[in-house]
Order: structure tokens, then C-alpha cells, then sequence
């Protein structure tokens, strides 16, 4: 959602008004100084995106299934766009236009909005899938595979490693007498 919004951002600015100076002086007047901590918030993201695969792996490791993702969640962006886009004007002036849901950046940003929803969709439905998955893989993995209690992993059949005469109890061959 948050690359989602933020790509919208960037084009719908693109599209409305082209010239990169004119779009400077625009966001600025709308509140959006805060761009420049966008990689923040996408790392912020991509932690809560990793935080959630392990919780549907951990699910489906335990013999659990995660709920479906359905169509409601693709309003999330939609949603999350015009909120974001209320509470810039917000911070920025100090009162909450209703206007700038009319505003042609808006309007065209919110649009561009759909087909960011729809695909985070469908690329949340393939992570969550392929994160049960592996939680499936690895519940039903080869014993051969599992730890033993001290740590240490049996995949092959390896030589037992040979014990010094002395610690079987009995000597070897003795030199003669």
C-alpha cells in the first residue's frame, strides 16, 4: 500500500501538472515535505510485509490455515490515498479542506490508485500463498532432515567416526612381549 500510494503520488503530480518546478512549488504548498522519509516508510513496510509472511508460514507449519485475501482489501489503498491526502493538507494549512477531494491530483491519484490495489492483491494472495507453502514444506519435511537434540542435521548416511582404542575398554594389538 505504501509504494502503491506513493507511486500514485509521483504520477498523478506527473500527469497534472508536467513542469518539474511548477510540481515542486505545488507540493510543497500541499504538505508533502515528508516524501523525502519515503524510504523509511517503505522499510517500515517491507518489515510488517515480512512480519505477516512468518505469521502465515508459522500458521501453516502448525497445520493452521490463514484467511483468504479478498477484493474489500484492495480499498485499503483507496482508502489509505484519500486519507493521506486530507491529512497533508491538514498538517500543512491547519484546517481539513473537503475541497481537495476535488482537485484534479487528487482525482487522477485516487484513479491511479485501482490498478495499485488490484495489484497489491494479487501479489499479497501470491506472498501469503507461497509463505503457507513453505510452512506446509517444512511441517511434513523428511525426518532425515530434522535436528537432533544436539544441533546437528542427518542428511546423508556418514562413517561413524572411530573411538581411540583405549576408550572401548580393551587394547589394541600389543607389541610383542
Amino acid at each position: 500500500m505504501v509504494a502503491g500510494s506513493l507511486a500514485a503520488h509521483c504520477l498523478a503530480y506527473g500527469i497534472v501538472e508536467p513542469d518539474p518546478h511548477r510540481r515542486a512549488d505545488v507540493l510543497a504548498a500541499t504538505g508533502h515535505g515528508y516524501l523525502a522519509h519515503a524510504p523509511l516508510a517503505l522499510a517500515a513496510g517491507i518489515a510488517l510485509l515480512l512480519a505477516a509472511l512468518t505469521g502465515h508460514a508459522v500458521r501453516a507449519f502448525r497445520g493452521g490455515s490463514s484467511p483468504r485475501l479478498t477484493w474489500p482489501v484492495a480499498l485499503v489503498p483507496l482508502l489509505g490515498f484519500a486519507l493521506q491526502e486530507h491529512l497533508e493538507r491538514l498538517v500543512s494549512g491547519g484546517h481539513l479542506p473537503l475541497a481537495a477531494a476535488l482537485e484534479p491530483t487528487f482525482l487522477v491519484g485516487l484513479a491511479l490508485q485501482l490498478p495499485f490495489a488490484l495489484a497489491a492483491l494479487l501479489v499479497a494472495r501470491a506472498l501469503a500463498g507461497a509463505a503457507e507453502a513453505v510452512g506446509r514444506g517444512l511441517a511434513t519435511a523428511p525426518r532425515a532432515l530434522a535436528l537432533r537434540p544436539l544441533g546437528v542435521a542427518i542428511g546423508v548416511d556418514a562413517p561413524r567416526p572411530r573411538l581411540p582404542a583405549l576408550a572401548l575398554g580393551r587394547a589394541g594389538r600389543a607389541p610383542p612381549a
